[in-house]
C-alpha cells in the first residue's frame, strides 16, 4: 500500500507515535521484501514467515568474556 498511495504504511492507518510508527514500517519492510523475493523465487507468497521463520544464529552467541575491557566495582553511591 506504501508504493501504491505514496505514504509510509504507519501513515496510513495514522499511527500516532513515531517509535511505533517507525517499527511497523520496518515490519512491513522486512515482510513486503520476503513476500516480493518469495514471488520472483516461484515460491508460496509467505514462505518463510511464519511464527517459526525466526533461526538462531547456526554458530550460537559470542561470549561476553571475550570483550570484557576492564572490570571495575561500582561504589555504592553509584558514582564511579
Amino acid at each position: 500500500m506504501g508504493k501504491n498511495y505514496g505514504k509510509r504504511p504507519s501513515a496510513v492507518l495514522g499511527l500516532e507515535t513515531e517509535w511505533g510508527a517507525w517499527q511497523f514500517d520496518e515490519l512491513c519492510a522486512i515482510v513486503g521484501t520476503r513476500a516480493e523475493g518469495n514471488l520472483m523465487q516461484g515460491k508460496p507468497v509467505f514462505d518463510g514467515l511464519g511464527p517459526n521463520a525466526i533461526s538462531t544464529p547456526s554458530r550460537g552467541y559470542r561470549s561476553a568474556k571475550t570483550r570484557v575491557i576492564k572490570k571495575m566495582k561500582i561504589p555504592a553511591n553509584g558514582i564511579w
